[in-house]
């Protein structure tokens, strides 16, 4: 498809996996199993003309797949990381229709939590290694997983574990303690009420989820957690990373004859007296400025705007947007709110963690250092690496909680940079300062004593920090006394009877996940297009 001046049937704005589930639902729909994209087929005896638009030089969104520097066997999510083998749509997507291959997620068997004084493994056995108990406790405290299941169990009078979605929904509705509906407590709150306050303490500080532990609404959050608790969840990743879900859907698109147009900054939307939206493009991103500058105007009778919740009130903050300035869309808008996250990947010649002691080769740990949750991969070990190659990766995905101590020792240059997307290693290259501050953490967290080993610094270090614009954050959680399952039908089409509709992860039943963005995009194509599930 070339970018012309026709009429588009569906225009949707933002290429992130939402965008393009989207545009590839609407142009893979059969004849006559909608109503609404069999019209609009009609009016050019063919498929609808469906284009996706999207402001940065890159797809995927919050989907970012990266190749450390000589060894482009090996890939690096920085973004989403990761689904469940219980993700329907993204299995049916993922492993049947794009026919991506796929690999199991896994980090490593004892995980282990890292605090900043003692270490023990994550099941909460005393560790040998130390040769002490942790700290305060005799014998050793339930893990983080054991302390959240009990707490969820004593406010929903039943194990968590294996709940559906259905069960998980009336929990939602239906739930309250003390007198008040769940929906009404911030997850902070609630387990202050059924946690004794070391509990607390233990699964905010070493958990690695200390931000999903804040100003989250406690109905949606207890289901999050719930949804994540259960030992031996199959997790998986395609093997060309996540962001090839997106690059494998953008190429179906074409082939159905849509486009996908990169480098289109969405500067206005109205409705126009015939009934169509008219969208205006910059020529080129110029998100930093305000003014319009010269830009693109397209006409379609749809559009869908699959953009982050941060975007869209720039839109209407900006004056972009009147049709969606009435206070009653822009409560539905901020119904969630973004969960900051700083992702830091550091790469080494050799896993110096597995010399001091046995150790695996790849594992998982959690930290109440400034780390988050820490994965290592010794990725010399793996079949698909050059002959003779040496490579191991360390990643901290930090939140909330630590972002300022990362976000300090990045300068206004290197923001700057930083919130334009990239495709490349290089292009999220680290400051120094960063690099070895990452490695000095690493080396306390892993408990490495110079005398054993003094393990050689990165030879590489990127970041991506996920609050900057136009994203706002990694993901999205849904704010205090909302009702998730009310907002999640409303913001599809936010304002009545006008052709523009909204869907995305953060308005979705399973936030922070790519089967949240898919579950949206499919209520949303039922209610606006009647396509079938």
């Amino acid at each position: 498809m070339d970018d012309n001046e026709e009429t588009l049937d569906v225009a949707v704005v933002g290429g992130g996996v939402s965008g393009l589930y989207a545009a590839w639902r609407v142009l893979s729909c059969p004849r006559g199993a909608s109503p609404v994209l069999d019209e609009l087929a009609g009016f050019r005896a063919g498929a609808p003309r469906v284009a996706v638009f999207e402001m940065s030089q890159r797809i995927g969104g919050r989907l970012l797949t990266l190749r450390p520097p000589g060894a482009e066997p090996v890939c690096m999510d920085m973004g989403a990381l990761r689904y469940r083998a219980s993700h329907d749509l993204v299995v049916r997507l993922v492993e049947q229709e794009l026919g991506l291959p796929v690999a199991a997620h896994i980090v490593g068997p004892d995980n282990v939590v890292y605090p900043r004084i003692d270490r023990y493994p994550g099941d909460g056995t005393a560790s040998t290694a130390s040769g002490r108990e942790p700290r305060g406790h005799e014998p050793a405290p339930a893990s983080p997983v054991d302390e959240m299941r009990a707490a969820i169990e004593t406010v929903i009078g039943r194990d968590p574990v294996g709940l559906s979605p259905a069960e998980w929904l009336e929990i939602r509705k239906r739930g309250a303690w003390a007198g008040r509906r769940l929906s009404d407590w911030g997850l902070w709150d609630l387990l202050r009420e059924v946690m004794t306050a070391e509990g607390y303490d233990a699964v905010t500080g070493v958990s690695g989820y200390a931000a999903v532990m804040g100003d989250w609404n406690a109905a949606d959050a207890l289901a999050w957690f719930g949804g994540d608790l259960a030992s031996g969840t199959d997790y998986r990743r395609p093997t060309g990373g996540m962001q090839s879900i997106a690059h494998g859907l953008s190429g179906r698109i074409a082939s159905a004859g849509g486009g996908v147009f990169c480098g289109r900054e969405l500067t206005g939307l109205k409705v126009t007296e015939a009934g169509l939206v008219e969208l205006r493009f910059a020529d080129g991103p110029t998100s930093s400025g305000d003014a319009f500058g010269a830009s693109t105007r397209r006409y379609a009778r749809h559009v869908v705007l699959a953009m982050p919740p941060r975007s869209l009130e720039r839109l209407v903050d900006r004056g972009r947007a009147e049709i969606l300035s009435d206070p009653a869309v822009g409560r539905l808008i901020g119904s969630v709110r973004p969960v900051a996250m700083f992702n830091v990947c550091c790469c080494y010649r050799k896993a110096w963690w597995r010399e001091q002691a046995a150790s695996p080769a790849s594992r998982r740990g959690s930290s109440d250092l400034p780390l988050g949750q820490v994965m290592s991969f010794a990725l010399n070990d793996h079949a698909d690496m050059p002959g003779g190659s040496a490579l191991s990766l360390v990643v901290a995905y930090n939140d909330e909680r630590t972002i300022q101590h990362w976000s300090e020792l990045v300068s206004s240059a290197d923001r700057s940079a930083a919130a334009r997307s990239h495709h490349r290693w290089s292009d999220y290259e680290a400051p120094t300062a960063m690099a070895a501050e990452i490695h000095r953490l690493l080396r306390f967290a892993y408990g490495i004593d110079p005398s054993v080993v003094e393990p050689e610094p990165p030879f590489s270090t990127i970041y991506r920090d996920w609050t900057a614009d136009p994203f706002g954050g990694g993901c999205h959680a849904w704010r205090v006394h909302r009702q998730s399952w009310v907002v999640t039908e409303k913001i599809v089409q936010p304002v009545p009877n006008a052709p523009i509709y909204v869907c995305g992860e953060a308005y979705s039943m399973q936030q922070g996940w790519v089967q949240g963005a898919l579950e949206h995009v499919e209520l949303l194509l039922q209610r606006a297009f009647d396509v079938p599930p």
